[in-house]
């Protein structure tokens, strides 16, 4: 059930981003309101403490 619900969780953020991003390209401006905007942080925060956490940011890449 985790392992699913963080999938799905993604895969909405993922969702989220591209309409975000074909509206963008059409002109138009959109957001997901307060709950994506809390998520989106979450999201971010998440990526900086593994950045933090394995030495990578800055613009370094992730290893392969």
């Amino acid at each position: 059930p985790r392992s699913l619900a963080k999938l799905e969780l993604f895969g909405l953020a993922q969702l989220m981003i591209k309409v975000m991003g074909e509206c963008a390209a059409d002109g138009m401006e959109v957001h997901g309101g307060p709950v994506w905007k809390i998520f989106g942080g979450a999201l971010w925060r998440e990526r900086g403490m593994r950045e933090s956490a394995t030495g990578l940011g800055n613009g370094e890449d992730r290893p392969t």
